[in-house]
């Protein structure tokens, strides 16, 4: 892809190159060079019609097709321009020229349209300098052929060079198309029927939505108007130096071959770190700082030397920096809109600029001296300087906005729902008259909008409602009560106390308490319902009472309940509502509940806790929240971070000191993004830069681990073909922990200087590394380096990038390292591949490992013989790194951390299967999952006249039983061994749980059982 993109604008450039020197040449010596003005007028109005008929064709020509036939017709053009240049036309060399800049317009257009079809954002950063290298290296071979192509072929002939390059480029753009699968880039949407002004309309308003483009749009403008106001006074100066067209065509050559020259040196040597450094907006920032240099100068002294070094600078950065970069900043527009984006900012802005520049030109070259020109070309650079500062500012919420696009967000704020409707009595009327609806949510939503209206008609209509035969409404009409304040209507409430739906009864008593002036007033109201059969209603109750000062009984209905639950059946959820309950009376006996709920077997009670004990005791909940930081549960470790975050700045400190234990990191980086942390930036930024370089330790670890493997049988990555070593599948288990162990470091230091950076953006960016989506990807990359601390970022980065492995040095010391790894996880997939390695220097360690280990695991491994997955049918029994290495293999489990790999292997039971056994029975209760180790497994069912048929066999690393246990259904087959079979078991509790906190099982089950389904059909 890379060759045949750089070959395409290699090939174009040339062309251009060479023809367009001839053409130049002829228009200055046969029409004259003092018309340049008036060209340059017509080629702004005539370009943006151009744009206009490029926009609509977009909207119905797939660009990968048109980037194909534009430069095939482009030829046919300039053949048939050759053979009119016989006939000596002078109007013709007019039109010639206005030919040639059209022509550099859709070169551009397709040949960047074709790079950006094939690149995401990120690839983007890294591959548009080399396509430039590409450009440039055309145009300086071409511009070093213009002088004898010259001599020998006449200028007149030129074109006909730039004729056959287009061919050439049409050619290798058709093989890019089909060899690289670029119809599915292009093919985001279905072709439009709009007309071609609505698609013009369509690309100006995205423009105009967008903050960066509506930048970049201005400074486009300004950008012709600099860059005629050179070329005008450049063009008058050489041919005053040079009067005759092969002597003009042949300047125009060389220095054009020198000018590019030098940019292939900038592009080849500077521009990719410049990107990197800098980014791609700073780079175009420089643009027309050099036009502000540039024209400062020539003011002052417009001398021929002076002009050409000008215009040679300009060339030359054009070219080797600055267009690499213009053409990536359109990677963050959605690819949708990235043509029609495009073809607007270059040929309607652009070309804008183009006519105002031939006006401004054409009235300055009479009323002003030439000295003045220059004089407004600085004020013009200045403009520009300030609109690509403007566009610099606002490309990094530009890139977030890609991101959002690939994983969206919506939500949306309104403040004061229905406040205009209070002045409004047609308004009123409707939602009064909504109450009596027929349609339940009708009149819930009606009774919603007049709990917002302070009104009396309102009140009177809700009040006249609440017998209304649908619990949800009743709830609903007094919930809008008491948010209306509605005090009046305080009896008719009391009376929803007895009303047979519990939901009613609890909501009777909040809107009470919401209404009542002296809440002593209602204890005796609603004591009763502390006796109530709902746990809900008791719990609600209780803490009402409480709220209106002690009340001994009430206190002891939620402690029991806090403990031990009620008489529901539903302990957790009673459990959770007394302690919510609890949690606002404030009692220090609550504390001690919630302190031993975080505790408690139940992640949902501990969850609760977490959030309950801070309300009790902000400041002796610290040291127990900073435990529950390191909780297995991410939804308790979530708590604890925002139970920290309401305690605010005193919690700062504990948060830190668990940001250095390994086992409270994560959570207290939870934590972080929550409190104000700008007293503590200097903190994190260490604790970022340390992570960093745990990362890079792991990183260039797993880099000799995959040198290794794959090195030994000159292999790459992926491409394992037939390897049977022992060591080769626990290498590719430590390969994927050590890379797992990278990338967590690396995120953790990610997430540091979110704390302290812009959050959500770099929050985002990171979720997003793990996409599968290269485009996604990508983005996130991009973000990340325009918007995160670059030092970190940059150093960080290498750990998502793609490696070729084949080209990986090996350290001969990584596996000693690998052995003596703080995390026992590395030890133990260390020792299991040292084990199959054998290596004689390493067996004094591996006997120490296997003797005085602190870990058992690691002991088990190192003692343990070195087996391959294709040797578990011989093993009597799998030890618990033989069963992670089968279950990696396993497609439920594939895309799971190695670490999870364990908790699985550790939890699964053994079951062997004789010949002929029967596993599981149609009709009977699947409580169990089975993984086949070895083996295959007949799966058959009876359909309801009694005939059995076959619906499949399951082989080693498929599983069966799983809709049984999904469903809560009995089995809808029958499993019979054929053969012996060797099993792994999973409880139906234990797989809920994986697929709970393990997304990715989840979608390994959904696959499978899509495919179980059409099997059934």
């Amino acid at each position: 892809m890379v060759a045949l993109l750089t070959s395409l604008l290699m090939a174009a450039n040339a062309g251009g190159a060479v023809g367009s020197p001839g053409i130049e040449a002829l228009f200055y010596a046969r029409f004259g060079v003092q018309f340049l003005p008036v060209m340059y007028i017509i080629l702004g109005l005539v370009s943006p019609i151009i744009s206009i008929i490029m926009t609509g064709v977009l909207a119905r020509i797939p660009g990968y097709r048109l980037y194909v036939v534009l430069p095939l017709m482009m030829a046919l053009l300039l053949l048939g321009s050759r053979l009119i240049l016989i006939l000596n036309l002078n109007w013709f060399y007019a039109v010639l020229w206005l030919g040639m800049s059209v022509f550099w317009l859709l070169q551009s257009l397709f040949t960047w349209g074709l790079a950006g079809l094939a690149c995401d954002t990120r690839q983007a950063k890294r591959l548009f300098p080399l396509f430039g290298v590409g450009g440039i290296v055309g145009l300086t071979l071409g511009s070093f052929l213009t002088p004898p192509l010259v001599n020998n072929i006449g200028t007149e002939n030129l074109v006909l060079v730039w004729a056959f390059s287009l061919l050439l480029a049409s050619i290798l753009a058709q093989r890019l198309v089909v060899n690289f699968n670029l119809r599915a880039s292009a093919d985001m949407g279905s072709p439009t029927k709009s007309g071609l002004i609505d698609e013009f309309k369509q690309g100006f308003l995205y423009v105009r939505s967008s903050q960066l483009l509506r930048w970049m749009s201005l400074a486009a403008i300004l950008f012709a108007i600099l860059y005629y106001s050179l070329v005008f006074p450049f063009a008058r100066a050489v041919t005053s130096e040079f009067p005759d067209e092969n002597a003009v065509a042949a300047f125009l050559g060389g220095f054009q071959g020198i000018a590019t020259g030098v940019a292939i040196v900038a592009s080849l040597f500077f521009a990719n770190r410049l990107y990197a450094r800098f980014g791609f907006m700073a780079i175009i920032l420089v643009y027309p700082i050099i036009y502000l240099i540039g024209f400062s100068v020539v003011a002052i002294s417009a001398s021929f030397t002076a002009i050409v070094l000008f215009r040679f600078v300009q060339v030359f950065w054009s070219e080797g920096v600055f267009q690499g970069a213009n053409q990536a900043m359109f990677n963050v527009v959605p690819p949708e809109q990235r043509e029609r984006a495009r073809a607007f900012i270059i040929g309607i802005a652009n070309q804008l600029g183009v006519s105002l520049a031939g006006v401004l030109l054409l009235l300055g070259n009479r009323i002003l001296p030439t000295e003045y020109l220059f004089v407004i070309g600085v004020a013009a650079a200045a403009l520009t300087i300030y609109f690509v500062w403007q566009a610099r500012k606002a490309y990094g919420p530009a890139v977030v906005a890609a991101l959002r696009a690939g994983q969206s967000h919506i939500f949306f704020s309104d403040e004061e729902p229905f406040g205009g409707f209070q002045q409004d009595a047609n308004a009123i009327n409707t939602a009064v008259a909504g109450i009596h609806s027929q349609e339940v949510t009708v009149r819930r939503v009606a009774a919603d909008i007049l709990g917002r209206l302070s009104v009396p008609d309102a009140t009177n209509a809700m009040v006249g409602a609440l017998d209304d035969s649908d619990a949800s409404v009743r709830v609903a009409l007094l919930k809008a009560l008491g948010s209306a304040g509605a005090t009046t209507a305080m009896l008719e409430v009391a009376t929803l106390l007895q009303d047979p739906e519990p939901e009613v009864r609890l909501q009777a008593i909040v809107t009470l308490s919401q209404l009542t002036e002296y809440p002593r007033g209602i204890r005796r109201t609603i004591q009763p319902l502390l006796a109530d059969p709902d746990p809900a209603v008791r719990c609600r109750t209780a803490a009402t009472l409480l709220s209106t000062g002690p009340h001994p009984e009430a206190e002891a209905i939620l402690m029991k309940m806090a403990k031990t639950g009620g008489r529901s059946g539903d302990e957790i959820s009673e459990r959770i509502l007394a302690l919510e309950a609890l949690a606002e009376s404030g009692s220090q006996d609550a504390y001690q509940i919630a302190a031993d709920g975080l505790h408690d077997p139940s992640p949902a009670i501990r969850r609760v806790s977490a959030k309950l004990i801070a309300q009790i005791d902000a400041q002796k909940c610290l040291i127990p929240l900073q435990q529950a930081l390191g909780d297995e549960d991410e939804l308790v470790r979530q708590a604890a971070a925002e139970a920290l975050s309401q305690i605010g700045q005193p919690a700062l400190e504990a948060t830190l000191t668990a940001l250095r234990i390994p086992q409270l990191e994560e959570g207290a980086l939870l934590a972080l993004q929550l409190l104000p942390t700008y007293q503590a930036t200097a903190e994190i930024k260490e604790y970022a830069n340390q992570m960093v370089d745990k990362a890079l330790q792991y990183h260039d670890l797993w880099r000799n681990c995959q040198g290794y493997i794959f090195g030994q049988r000159g292999r790459t990555a992926g491409d394992e073909g037939n390897l049977r070593q022992p060591y080769f599948d626990s290498g590719l288990i430590l390969a994927d922990s050590l890379i797992f162990n990278a990338r967590y470091h690396g995120t953790n230091a990610l997430r540091a200087i979110a704390v302290v950076g812009n959050k959500e953006a770099i929050n985002l960016a990171v979720d997003n590394l793990s996409s599968q989506v290269a485009g996604q990807k990508a983005n996130a990359m991009e973000t990340l380096d325009s918007i995160g601390d670059r030092e970190v970022v940059r150093r960080v980065m290498p750990l998502w990038e793609r490696v070729d492995i084949a080209m990986i040095p090996t350290d001969t010391h990584w596996l000693a390292k690998v052995l003596q790894d703080k995390d026992p996880w590395i030890r133990s997939c260390g020792a299991l591949m040292a084990k199959g390695i054998n290596r004689e220097s390493l067996k004094p360690l591996l006997d120490e490992m296997a003797e005085n280990d602190p870990d058992a695991l690691v002991r088990e491994s190192a003692q343990s013989k070195a087996y391959g997955v294709s040797d578990m049918d011989t093993i009597h029994t799998l030890s618990t790194m033989e069963r992670v290495l089968f279950l990696h293999r396993v497609p439920l489990f594939a895309n799971l951390p190695p670490n999870d790999l364990k908790q699985i292997a550790m939890i699964a039971g053994e079951r062997t299967f004789s010949e002929g056994a029967i596993i599981a029975e149609q009709g009977e209760a699947g409580d169990i999952l089975y993984i086949i180790v070895s083996g295959e497994i007949l799966v058959t069912a009876i359909d309801e006249d009694g005939h059995q048929t076959e619906l499949g066999r399951r082989h080693t690393g498929e599983y069966v039983g799983e809709m049984a246990i999904i469903s809560d259904e009995v089995r809808m087959a029958s499993l019979t061994a054929l053969g012996e079979v060797r099993t792994l078991c999973i409880s139906q509790s234990q797989f809920k749980e994986i697929l709970r906190l393990r997304p990715e099982a989840s979608l390994a089950v959904m696959s499978v059982l899509c495919e179980r389904l059409r099997e059934l059909s």
